[in-house]
Formats: structure tokens, C-alpha cells, sequence
């Protein structure tokens, strides 16, 4: 027992309040080192901790609720040679004590910004001894350690805490001009679960008026520092902008000046263009605008323009080409060239050649630029050179027949025995006598064809024999420039043309890609059927052609590079020849080819599906 009371005085230097020796099994205290009178002994009903420790032989510590206060306990068990617990040994430290010399220290330091209290729940009351229970009331929590500020105790009576306390919190509470910040930490006691409400809470708080004052001037001098950088801002976009709404007059003075400039160089290039000008609307064909080369050509004024229908120009044969131009216009943008007539003022029809382009005017409607070119002085000339070259082939082709009978009656012997150089010379005018009749009969066949006044005579033929025909024939061309032609697959395909002058377009078109190939290549004649046509295609594998060589190809006394033409002699009339057969007999012509990939001329011919049932078609366009 002495050395018990030894330790109890080496301890109290540590903060321990109380050392206790209880016997079992009722926890009878044998050795109570504090002040006695404060203490029964039996504590079967104030000292759970300790009986548990008396129930099940372990060390227990915890916080805990006794009838003098709240402390924090350790109790270790004292056992026998049977490992029974005799007697338990209690070591405690008053918390509530602690609590008060904390706040009268801060009371004697003249701290009264901050304080700490304690607060114990109703339900704990009961433990506690009589003059412990001199508290102040709140709602659910009793304030038994500490005299409060006035706004805490405020603050509890309005149930500042609420209902229950299991979590930590924090509240600011305002009272009067001055601001609190308190917080609230729940305290568990011994063996008490953490869901439920804590039966002890710890109070500490402080006054925060300073703060908030510092903070609500820090914040002033932030909202002016933000008040001036806003107006600087403000003042700087009305800077900027003043010098943009500068910058961006000078800019659209400028586009103005180059508009208007613009506006004048297209207004001067429209009004004194050679070509007539044309804006017409879309929508109903109405005649916009003109220049003054449109009203010299059909003789109306721009204001009788205006006044006038589309149709009171165009004559309404050309409804069916108008249609095609105009769906031309639509899917590529623009039309032409497009040859048709106009109607003059005084009623005499006009030859011309149309290009247009399609554009949106600022309101969003359609409009159409059109360039017109007067075709008259054209077709005179054309005319004029038509009847020349015919006068002339005529008057050559007699001549020509006489000289080349005479020369093969001198190569036969009928001048008498030639020398070898004479019969060179006479062989080299003999075939240029030839070529020069070709050429005759060339422009011979082109006046007529143009003229009309070639009969043809369509017939139901397969196409399978008449491409195979046309393969024979030029067969040994081919195989004197050592290429081969080659027939695909027809099938048994009838077409209605005359077969003669198709001979005559094959013959042209195998001929001329033999010529063009190089040797060793092969020349294959294709098919495609269509819908109402057949197309053949003649493929080589020659250089090739631009696009610029293609659109001049078909056009009389047309012939490509000079190169070429050196190396290659002919007429020039051999594509436009076969055009004009291809479209009379009702059909299309014209190539596709890229420089160095060959090139595929092709040509279309109606297809017949019986010979009887076009037999009527046939006989009219025998008899034409």
C-alpha cells in the first residue's frame, strides 16, 4: 500500500487527479488517493469502466462520465495465481479540471477573444454528484465546466447545435457587432456507440470581429483594384475601338474606291464591248440588262428589251435545245456554246452562238450572264468557202482523172519502152496524183455531206458482221505497220444505218489508230449496248491527246501538232467526214485519251430490235 501511495505522488506532477484501488467482485475502493468525501464505495452504477475491467480481466481505458466529473480512465486488472482479477487499479485524469484551469488562465492573461468549454448530454447527468450539477442550461447539452460568454449562451438556448452532435462542426455566430467562429467536437464516452448522439461535446471558440474586418477591408481595396482595372479595360476597348472603327473606315473607303474603279472598268467593258451582252433572270427568262452591241443586233432597246419575253426573241422551235442548255445551266453552271437564232426587230431571223454562266445576285435570285456572237458574216464566209472549195474540187477532178489515166497508160508501155529513172518519176506523180484525188473526194463528200445531198440508206444489220468486215478490210494496213487488230465479243446486236458509209467511218477511225500506234501494239474494237444505242469503241495505244487537240479534232481541215503532222500525213477531213456521217445516221462521235495512255475513239448507232417492226422508219429515210 505505501508503495501505491508513492506512485500516486510521482504522478501528479503528470496531470493525474486520482488513483483508486478497487476490490472485487463489487468494486469495493480500498484505496481512494483524492479527496474521499467525493466518492462511495460501490460503483456498480458510475463506474462501468471499472467493473468491466473487474467482469472480463483486461486493461480498459476510455473517457468516461463519473459523479465528479468527466475524466479520462485507465483501469488495469490485478489477478491471482488462478488468473482471477482480485482488485483493479485506477489511474484517472480530471478533464474537467484541466477544462477550468485552461479558461482561468486565459482569465488571469486577460485572453477574451477565445475560451474552451465543456458540455455534457441530459442522459449522463445522473452519474454526477450534487455540487457538480451546478451547470447552466441549454437545450439538450448541459454547460458544466466554464462561465460562458454571453452570445454562447445565447447561441445554446436557440439550439445552436441541434438535435444531436455526432460529427465535428463549425458555426459562425454573429451577436451584436462582434463575430464568433465555434467549434464543436463530439466526444465519446466509454463503450458509447459513434452513430448515435455523443454524450459529451467540447466547445471552443473565438472571436473573429478582426478578421472580418481585415478581410472586409482586404476586399474593398480588391473590388477597387478590380473597379479601376475594369475602367482602364473599358477605357482601353474604347481605344481599340475607336482606332478599328478608324482603321476600318480607311479600309472600306478603299474597298469602295476599288469597287467603284472596279464597277467602272466592267460598266465601260459592257457598254463598249463588240459582243452583245445579255442578263437575263433565271426564274422567268426576263432580259435584265444589255448592251449597246445587243440593241444594234436585234434592233430593240433596252427599255423595248425589258418589255419583251424570252420567247419574243428565241423562236419556239428551239424549245427542245433550250431545255438541254438549260439543264446544262443548272448541274455545271454554265451553258454553251449553243448555236440557234434570234429575232429581229423587223422579223428576219438572226444566226448566233451562245455562252452563259449562272450566279446568285445579292437577293439571292438567279441570274445569267450571256455573251452572244453574231454568226451572220460567219456563215457567208463559210458559205463563200464552201462554194469555192466545191467549184474548185469540181473543176479539179477532171483534170486529175485525165493526168492520172495518162500516166498509167505511159507506165504500161503505151509511149513506148521508159527507162528505169522515168518510171520513178512517173511512179512518184502517180501517187501523188492519187493523194491529190483523195483530197477531192474528200471535199467532195464533206460539201455534200454538209449540203445534205448524200442518200443514205439505213438498214437492219448485225453488228457482229459488220465490224468483222471492217476488220478484214484493214488487216493488211495493220499488218504492214506490224500491229494487229483485235474484235471483242459482240453478241448478236442489230443496228439500223446504212452499212456503206459505216464502213467508211470504220475504215477512217481503224486506219488512223493503226497509224497513230506504235509497232507491235494491238488496235481492239470494243462494244457497249445501251439503253436505245450501241457504242464502239476503236482503242489504241498510241501517244495520246490533250484536251486542246480533242476539241479542234473534229473539225474540217484539222490536223494535230506540226510534229505530227510531218510525220503523218493526210487531209484533215477524215474526223469531220465521219462526224457528219455519224450524226445524220442518227447517232454520236467523239473520244476519250490522255497524253501518253492512248486514246478510245468511240461512236453511237441506234439499235434495232427487229428489222420488221422499223421497216416503216426504214422506208422513209430510203426515200428522202
Amino acid at each position: 500500500m505505501p508503495e501505491l501511495l508513492s506512485q500516486w505522488q510521482a504522478l501528479q506532477p503528470f496531470a493525474v487527479r486520482q488513483l483508486h484501488l478497487h476490490l472485487g467482485p463489487d468494486a469495493f475502493t480500498l484505496l481512494r488517493a483524492h479527496r474521499p468525501d467525493r466518492h462511495s464505495d460501490r460503483l456498480h452504477d458510475v463506474r462501468p469502466l471499472v467493473m468491466s475491467v473487474l467482469q472480463e480481466g483486461a486493461v480498459v481505458s476510455g473517457l468516461e462520465v463519473g459523479r465528479h466529473g468527466i475524466g479520462l480512465r485507465a483501469a488495469v486488472p490485478v489477478k491471482g495465481e488462478q488468473q482471477s482479477t482480485l482488485a483493479v487499479i485506477e489511474v484517472g485524469f480530471g478533464v474537467s479540471s484541466l477544462i477550468r484551469q485552461q479558461q482561468l488562465l486565459m482569465e488571469k492573461q486577460g485572453i477574451t477573444s477565445s475560451g474552451i468549454s465543456l458540455l455534457v448530454g441530459r442522459d449522463a447527468l445522473q452519474v454526477m454528484h450534487s455540487d457538480m450539477q451546478n451547470f447552466q442550461a441549454g437545450t439538450q447539452y448541459w454547460l458544466i465546466d466554464g462561465t460562458p460568454s454571453g452570445f454562447l449562451s445565447n447561441w445554446l438556448q436557440q439550439n445552436g447545435l441541434g438535435k444531436s452532435v455526432t460529427q465535428p462542426q463549425m458555426h459562425r455566430v454573429a451577436s451584436g457587432e462582434r463575430h464568433y467562429l465555434v467549434s464543436v467536437t463530439p466526444w465519446y464516452g466509454y463503450q458509447q456507440p459513434s452513430e448515435q448522439s455523443a454524450s459529451l461535446v467540447l466547445l471552443a471558440w473565438r472571436d473573429i470581429t478582426d478578421l472580418m474586418l481585415a478581410q472586409q477591408a482586404q476586399n474593398r481595396r480588391l473590388w477597387l483594384l478590380w473597379f479601376i482595372a475594369c475602367l482602364f479595360s473599358l477605357a482601353l476597348i474604347v481605344f481599340l475601338a475607336l482606332r478599328l472603327q478608324k482603321a476600318t473606315a480607311h479600309s472600306i473607303k478603299n474597298q469602295q474606291l476599288q469597287l467603284q474603279w472596279s464597277e467602272q472598268r466592267l460598266s465601260a467593258l459592257f457598254t463598249l464591248s463588240p459582243l452583245p451582252i445579255l442578263l437575263n433572270r433565271m426564274a422567268d427568262g426576263a432580259f435584265i440588262e444589255s448592251n449597246l452591241a445587243m440593241e444594234r443586233l436585234v434592233g430593240y432597246t433596252q427599255q423595248e428589251l425589258a418589255a419583251l419575253s424570252y420567247w419574243d426573241l428565241t423562236p419556239e422551235s428551239y424549245a427542245n435545245d433550250e431545255q438541254q442548255q438549260l439543264e446544262s445551266l443548272k448541274s455545271k453552271g454554265l451553258y454553251g456554246p449553243y448555236r440557234k437564232e434570234y429575232r429581229h426587230k423587223e422579223g428576219h431571223l438572226i444566226p448566233i452562238e451562245l455562252n452563259g454562266v449562272l450566279f446568285e445576285n445579292p437577293a439571292g435570285e438567279q441570274m445569267i450572264w450571256t455573251i452572244v456572237q453574231d454568226l451572220t458574216e460567219r456563215n457567208q464566209l463559210d458559205k463563200l468557202k464552201d462554194e469555192f472549195i466545191s467549184t474548185v474540187s469540181h473543176e479539179l477532178r477532171t483534170p486529175l482523172t485525165s493526168i492520172s489515166g495518162s500516166i498509167s497508160l505511159v507506165l504500161a508501155g503505151a509511149a513506148g519502152e521508159l527507162t528505169n529513172k522515168s518510171k520513178k518519176m512517173l511512179d512518184i506523180a502517180q501517187r501523188n496524183c492519187k493523194r491529190l484525188t483523195s483530197l477531192v473526194n474528200d471535199l467532195l463528200d464533206m460539201e455534200k455531206l454538209v449540203a445534205g445531198k448524200v442518200t443514205f440508206q439505213p438498214q437492219c444489220i448485225g453488228l457482229a458482221e459488220l465490224l468483222q468486215e471492217a476488220i478484214e478490210q484493214n488487216m493488211p494496213y495493220a499488218h504492214s505497220n506490224q500491229s494487229q487488230l483485235l474484235l471483242e465479243d459482240v453478241g448478236a446486236i442489230q443496228v439500223l444505218a446504212d452499212p456503206a458509209r459505216v464502213q467508211q467511218v470504220l475504215t477512217n477511225l481503224l486506219s488512223n489508230a493503226v497509224k497513230f500506234s506504235p509497232g507491235g501494239s494491238v488496235v481492239r474494237v470494243t462494244t457497249q449496248p445501251k439503253q436505245s444505242f450501241v457504242r464502239i469503241n476503236i482503242i489504241d495505244e498510241g501517244p495520246g491527246l490533250t484536251a486542246r487537240e480533242i476539241r479542234a479534232l473534229f473539225q474540217r481541215f484539222s490536223q494535230l501538232s506540226d510534229g505530227t503532222t510531218k510525220q503523218y500525213s493526210g487531209t484533215g477531213l477524215g474526223l469531220a467526214i465521219c462526224r457528219e456521217i455519224i450524226q445524220q445516221s442518227g447517232g454520236r462521235i467523239g473520244v476519250d485519251s490522255q497524253p501518253g495512255h492512248g486514246a478510245c475513239f468511240w461512236f453511237e448507232l441506234p439499235l434495232v430490235e427487229t428489222c420488221a417492226a422499223n421497216q416503216r422508219y426504214i422506208e422513209l429515210n430510203a426515200s428522202k
